[in-house]
């Protein structure tokens, strides 16, 4: 493959870019219309050392202090980020907090951005057509919508929480929300990493998590809830063993999924049509005799999103 040369006026803007600018190597890419690899070495051919994802992202703004809470009491708000946090977040070393989630649910991101007060970028990559993991070829075509946030403040109060890099292994269930407001973090878990699923006229409710989180979330439900919530164990493409949690039945995920939305002051838009068009569709096959009424539905939680607690 030819090296791709450029004239020293495309150097001194790739360099004005990057170090007077503070863009980071990929989007200097898009403009100049090479990959992120080529502009990494012209940097380096230029014996400038780069820069940290934190340092690039440190122009974006964002409330630091979303996390900090008062009377030793969490809000609404941060059990609803938490809960995306443990699905689909990610904490890294280099403070760098990431969430990321297939594109056509880019709303509930922007929602997010929103709350955080935040002006940093939604970026959007293009699914690969397919990718091996421990050797087996996983297919991948979705386009993925990511938002960063690069603060050590903030990174360290989710890190007191129990959320690093490894949290995929080691998630706890938590416990330090109060009852108050932990079904907003069930809500946000269960758009992350759960599935709703209605067939042969049976509601289900489905994630996969740690042994310690599912058994702990069992407890909970059970106990405080009085729904009932079935475990199994589940090996998933890296051979890491995992439990599945169910919550199956008609009235058993109407009521976990009513008691997880009808408070709901912000909410990942896919899951929650599938939870109405579940309502709908039980209704219309009158299994349980279930209405509206009975299950004390709003079907205007907040209809603009607007964030109001």
């Amino acid at each position: 493959m030819n090296k791709i040369i450029f004239n020293k006026e495309t150097e001194e803007k790739i360099i004005n870019l990057y170090k007077i600018q503070n863009i980071g190597l990929e989007a200097i890419g898009k403009q100049i219309g090479v990959t992120r690899k080529v502009i990494k070495r012209i940097i380096l051919s230029k014996n400038i050392p780069l820069k940290s994802t934190s340092f690039i992202c440190s122009k974006y703004k964002f409330n630091e202090n979303f996390l900090d809470i008062e009377n030793n009491q969490f809000t609404k708000k941060q059990a609803y980020f938490l809960g995306w946090i443990a699905s689909d977040g990610s904490v890294h070393k280099n403070n760098e907090v990431v969430l990321g989630l297939q594109s056509n649910d880019i709303d509930i991101i922007e929602k997010i951005k929103k709350m955080l007060d935040s002006n940093n970028p939604i970026k959007i990559t293009k699914g690969k057509i397919h990718f091996k993991v421990m050797g087996k070829i996983v297919k991948n075509t979705k386009d993925m919508a990511k938002i960063s946030f690069a603060n050590q403040k903030f990174a360290n109060s989710l890190r007191s929480l129990g959320y690093n890099e490894k949290k995929s292994y080691n998630l706890k269930f938590p416990h330090f929300l109060n009852k108050n407001v932990i079904l907003h973090f069930f809500r946000s878990f269960i758009e992350g990493d759960g599935s709703i699923t209605y067939s042969c006229n049976n509601l289900s409710i489905k994630f996969v998590s740690t042994k310690e989180f599912c058994m702990e979330f069992k407890k909970f439900i059970e106990k405080q809830l009085n729904i009932n919530v079935y475990l199994r164990n589940h090996t998933d493409i890296r051979n890491t063993t995992h439990f599945e949690a169910t919550i199956n039945g008609n009235t058993n995920a109407l009521k976990f999924l009513n008691l997880v939305y009808k408070d709901a002051f912000i909410y990942l838009n896919r899951k929650y049509d599938k939870f109405i068009s579940a309502i709908e569709k039980i209704n219309k096959l009158n299994a349980h005799k279930l209405t509206r009424e009975q299950l004390n539905i709003s079907y205007k939680i907040i209809e603009e999103n607007k964030i109001t607690s």
